[in-house]
């Protein structure tokens, strides 16, 4: 009977360390709850685990600290390239309309392929000017995080221009160059 008490108590042991050492991080990660596993929330363990007591009472309470007031859903992506008429000479605007899901606002990324020194989208009809180094690659517009770079070097964004913010419901991006646009839902 011992001998099932101690392997009880070392299996126990090892678990309570495999699980220590998931939920002990430095740094808030991705927290996937039962009731909502296609969203994930950014979050720390606060306070402390009662993880010893589980043997004893069956059940603990993990409490977590969420760094940002939503969980992030999934993610979508739309390619657009602007449309040449027949004979070549005239070019209709890329344009994307999306419908944003989730219930909490979220915000677009957009990229284009860098080999110009300016680019300018229009959010919901608001220009937004981004100026880069022409054929250092991909010009990204982060819009989540409000900053334009290019690998590791920031591009310039137009100081008139103002970060759009996308609300659940339908929104456009336009540009006379090909781009793609990514934005994560969000739920609250």
């Amino acid at each position: 009977c011992s001998d099932s008490a101690e392997g009880r108590k070392a299996a126990f042991e090892a678990l309570r360390r495999e699980v220590a050492g998931r939920l002990l991080r430095r740094k808030p990660c991705d927290l996937v709850v039962d009731d909502a596993p296609d969203v994930s929330y950014q979050a720390i363990l606060s306070g402390s685990t009662g993880i010893d007591r589980f043997l004893h009472t069956g059940g603990v309470t993990l409490q977590f600290e969420c760094q940002r007031p939503y969980g992030e859903g999934r993610t979508v992506e739309r390619v657009a390239s602007p449309s040449q008429s027949e004979d070549g000479t005239e070019a209709d605007p890329a344009v994307v309309r999306v419908n944003v899901g989730g219930n909490y606002p979220t915000a677009p990324v957009v990229t284009f392929s860098g080999e110009e020194a300016a680019y300018q989208a229009s959010f919901d009809g608001a220009v937004f000017s981004v100026y880069c180094r022409a054929g250092a690659g991909d010009l990204v517009i982060d819009c989540a995080n409000r900053r334009a770079y290019q690998g590791a070097y920031p591009a310039t964004v137009d100081i008139n221009c103002e970060w759009p913010e996308w609300y659940p419901g339908v929104h456009s991006v336009q540009s006379n160059d090909a781009f793609t646009v990514e934005w994560t839902e969000r739920w609250a």
